[in-house]
């Protein structure tokens, strides 16, 4: 996100062009600069806080104040210091080495992290209740949780002392990077390093969602103030599966996986058979705009009366003039602490007609899908995806495309039944994810959606037009059908939490100079690929492209990878490793594994606010609200932090078994070198008791199963199509489930 000053959760997976901005975009959890009052004269764009004032890190007290301890860690009334004294972990031979990095390692970043805070946030700490710290610590020491302490600093999910969790309890933290990795080291943009990313790659898809509100395109006055009505959203997608055709011929009716948050801003009136509902909202978006841009034009005509009589008082009157200096206080900034009520509402307006164009969805006119083909070499600097030959791209009409699966109360339990948090009652939990089916078959309303452009040498492109469908299809998916089965990618039927020791002790050959070495496959186990906004991608030589190139890097994007943008690091031949980054590790012996309700449970963690889906809507579940907190097991790797429009971006094994999906970045600078991924599958952790009666769940997001689970993507399909529809994924029908994707336990 361009235009603000923060360390904090962003989600990446959304770039409405006009504006740049990340949908869904969380805001800062530091104080930010505000913005001077401006009046219709000011050569400014924007506005200020009515007030003049801005929230800061922190926010309360605890909800269960005991005694104020005098504790050895809070050194001064308003610093929070720890050393390696204060965190004591059970060692063993095994855990002897991770343990005692973690503790050196985050002693440093606690220190570090703790003097970016206001003093509140020390002060605070002191009116913790002593006996849950002590508990909470105590079982640190053979559960490696992190400690209380630095729990609460980190703003994870603590344990409120009545059976629950109290999530978000200082209200936002500053993310910063792993001291010991490269700076700036993010991944690498634009080259594919081997066979194994260049498959990922056959499977993948920026793809666009093309929206626009007619009403406001065709309205007589805001025609004449240049209004925009269209906006385009950009995310990454994968191929998950598809339908299985009885007549032997290609298949053209696919499932992409993506990012619900993705998803979003795919608005269409829904058909009958469509198990969700996300209308769009034109008349809405029409009026909240056009009242507020007639009001905006009613005050800057008043603005050029009042300036008028100025200039008129001070001819007849001289400079000093009193008449002149009554209305020159009306658009006065120079005291921010008492500016005219013209001011204030000037400004609120100006923020508000901002917030409402960044905000506008309209409706989907189109579906873009961007690839890269067979043709993509190894190895070598690729171009962005508006100008590399050897990407394909096709757009789709949105009745080729429905919603068939969003990650949305999919468990029977609430997250009322773990929080103490009041506000947080009537919410459920959500994994980021949806599944979207692609129909090439289905009647098209405009030649477009069978044809295929393919950007060539010299900045032209070039068209081929199918009639045939399955052929179209073929295409567009790179034969992806057409492979033997054990070179397509699959859900993997393991989670990395479970199988973290194993994967530790089994080792892999790589090849160094010639000579063969046994590593660890866990620090090359992990592959992910996505499309992140080209205007984020920093290895860009802007002052080499023309200025009309320059412009279009914000509506394009740029291929990017987990691999290290330091050549002296990982393997060429294999993917990397999970990052031993501190700002989601609460598996402290298990770097790269987070569980989400506990370290990052809320996108606006400063503002204390729920995602909100607002009209998207699951028209069976029993749950109808806007309002979901994150949840599942996540991942955390290394080398990989693209900014907007990678969410969606898919993290495989080194065996092309899908992990999960990507879906929000630490911070919005990029400075932290950190990302979060959604797990597909957990086999649930239970905690015993520290955090109350939170456990992390068991879960399958592709094929259910789990033992609190009730909705999965296999159970989507079977209530749309019935329990004999055929896939790649349900050969047997989407009544069964294959037997190595089922829970043993």
């Amino acid at each position: 996100m361009k235009k603000v000053k923060n360390k904090f959760l962003l989600l990446f997976g959304l770039v409405p062009f006009a504006t740049v901005l990340a949908s869904g975009a969380c805001q800062p959890a530091i104080k930010k600069e505000e913005p001077k009052p401006v009046n219709p004269g000011d050569n400014e764009n924007g506005g200020s806080n009515e007030n003049g004032s801005e929230n800061q890190n922190g926010g309360g007290s605890s909800e269960n104040p005991g005694e104020n301890p005098s504790n050895p860690i809070v050194i001064d009334e308003d610093t929070l210091h720890i050393t390696t004294n204060d965190l004591k972990y059970s060692i063993t031979p095994e855990n002897a080495k991770v343990i005692n990095e973690y503790v050196d390692d985050e002693v440093d970043y606690f220190n570090r992290l703790a003097q970016q805070f206001p003093p509140k946030i020390a002060q605070n700490f002191k009116t913790q209740n002593i006996q849950i710290i002590n508990a909470f610590n105590e079982q640190s020491k053979n559960s490696f949780q992190p400690y209380y302490i630095d729990s609460y600093l980190k703003n994870y999910s603590l344990p409120s002392g009545n059976n629950k969790i109290k999530i978000n309890p200082i209200r936002g933290t500053f993310r910063q990077y792993y001291r010991k990795s490269t700076p700036g080291d993010r991944g690498t943009a634009r080259k594919l390093a081997n066979e194994n990313y260049k498959q990922i790659a056959l499977e993948s898809y920026s793809i666009i969602f093309h929206n626009d509100n007619e009403l406001i395109k065709n309205d007589p006055e805001l025609k004449k103030m240049n209004v925009s009505s269209s906006q385009n959203f950009l995310g990454t997608a994968w191929i998950l599966d598809y339908q299985l055709d009885e007549t032997g011929k290609y298949p053209t009716k696919w499932y992409l996986a993506t990012n619900l948050h993705v998803a979003m801003p795919f608005k269409k009136v829904a058909g009958s058979n469509d198990p969700y509902l996300n209308e769009p909202k034109l008349e809405e978006e029409l009026n909240a705009q056009k009242s507020l841009l007639i009001r905006e034009k009613e005050m800057e005509e008043e603005y050029k009366r009042d300036q008028a009589l100025i200039e008129k008082y001070k001819k007849e009157q001289g400079p000093n003039s009193t008449k002149a200096k009554e209305l020159e206080k009306k658009y006065s900034t120079a005291d921010l602490n008492n500016l005219s009520p013209y001011i204030i509402e000037y400004n609120k307006i100006k923020k508000q007609i901002k917030h409402i164009a960044d905000e506008l969805q309209g409706k989907t006119v189109s579906v873009e899908l961007n690839h890269f083909t067979k043709s993509t070499p190894i190895n070598k600097l690729l171009e962005t995806t508006s100008m590399d030959p050897s990407v394909e791209k096709i757009s789709l009409d949105p009745s080729q495309v429905r919603i068939v699966y969003l990650g949305t109360n999919f468990l029977s339990q609430s997250p009322k039944d773990y929080l103490s948090n009041p506000e947080f009652q009537g919410v459920e939990e959500m994994a980021d994810f949806a599944v979207l089916e692609i129909d090439f078959a289905k009647p098209k309303s405009a030649d477009i959606n069978a044809v295929i452009r393919k950007q060539i040498t010299g900045g032209t492109s070039e068209e081929t037009k199918y009639t045939d469908y399955h052929e179209l299809a073929k295409q567009i998916t790179a034969g992806y059908a057409d492979l033997p089965s054990e070179q397509q990618s699959k859900p993997a039927t393991y989670n990395v939490l479970t199988d973290y020791d194993k994967l530790t002790k089994e080792k892999v050959n790589i090849n160094i100079d010639g000579t063969s070495k046994a590593i660890s496959r866990i620090n090359v186990n992990f592959l992910a690929l996505g499309f992140p906004n080209a205007d984020s991608d920093h290895t860009i030589n802007r002052d080499a492209l023309p200025p009309a190139q320059k412009v279009t890097l914000k509506f394009t994007s740029s291929l990017w990878t987990n691999k290290s943008s330091d050549p002296s690091k990982g393997i060429a031949e294999y993917g990397y490793g999970l990052s031993k980054s501190l700002a989601f590790r609460n598996f402290v012996d298990k770097p790269g594994i987070t569980d989400i309700t506990i370290t990052s449970p809320l996108i606006k963690a400063e503002t204390n606010e729920a995602f909100d889906v607002l009209n998207l809507r699951d028209k069976t579940s029993q749950y109808q609200g806007r309002y979901y907190i994150n949840y599942g097991l996540g991942y955390v790797l290394n080398s990989w932090q693209p900014m907007a429009g990678a969410s969606g971006s898919s993290v495989r094994d080194m065996y092309n078994n899908i992990l999960g999906i990507s879906y929000a970045t630490a911070d919005a600078q990029g400075i932290s070198q950190v990302s979060l991924a959604q797990a597909f599958r957990s086999n649930g952790h239970n905690y015993n008791n520290q955090y109350g009666s939170y456990n992390l769940e068991q879960y399958d997001l592709i094929y259910g199963g789990g033992k609190y689970q009730i909705s999965s993507y296999r159970e989507k399909l079977m209530q749309i199509y019935g329990g004999n529809y055929k896939t790649k994924l349900f050969k047997q029908g989407t009544s069964v489930i294959p037997e190595e994707y089922k829970f043993k336990d």
